[in-house]
């Protein structure tokens, strides 16, 4: 439901795909392929594969599929051997454009606390392509995945004047945070 969102963004679906993996969703090979498609598109091939293996023994056997889950994985084999550069440049930009896109980075790694780090970093630097609301979305569910939930929560709540599709991935995460971790959250802005 919340995937069909009016004036959805890509990135605002990855971020309720996150959710889906985080809470181990089961679903059809679409939900699996959809999710990669939009993690490649976005540049984090790691994540399309970690997507698709999640979905392994559901996603239908078929030259499409097939040739995403071959996509990911040479894709995700360049990005590991390129991290360590990417993260230097990041560190050393005035803007933090490149911090958010390592935040992003590192959260497909499985890398939390590094995401939850160059998140931060974003935010402190801020620039104009360094969207405040998609860094706060991945620091906390970089934080949530840590169990810091308290801290977390306070930035999903920090999303402010989001677009329709980031404010239902928000609101989402949040009732996760509370049903998951019983967080004191704040409800979600209404829509």
């Amino acid at each position: 439901m919340s995937l069909g969102t009016k004036g959805i963004k890509d990135v605002d679906a990855l971020h309720m795909y996150r959710l889906r993996l985080a809470t181990h969703a089961t679903g059809h090979s679409d939900d699996y392929t959809v999710g990669a498609s939009i993690a490649l598109g976005l540049g984090y091939p790691v994540e399309a594969d970690a997507i698709l293996q999640a979905g392994q023994g559901k996603i239908d056997s078929n030259a499409k599929n097939n040739a995403l889950v071959s996509e990911a994985r040479s894709r995700a084999a360049k990005d590991r051997a390129t991290l360590a550069g990417f993260d230097a440049v990041a560190r050393k930009s005035p803007s933090g454009e490149f911090d958010l896109k390592l935040a992003e980075t590192y959260y497909g790694y499985g890398r939390y606390a590094e995401a939850a780090e160059a998140a931060q970093r974003a935010l402190t630097k801020g620039g104009a392509k360094a969207d405040p609301n998609d860094a706060n979305m991945v620091l906390g569910e970089a934080l949530l995945m840590q169990g810091k939930t308290a801290e977390a929560v306070a930035a999903f709540n920090a999303v402010r004047n989001a677009s329709p599709g980031m404010t239902r991935a928000q609101h989402i995460w949040l009732i996760y945070a509370n049903r998951k971790y019983g967080a004191a959250a704040a409800p979600a802005p209404a829509h």
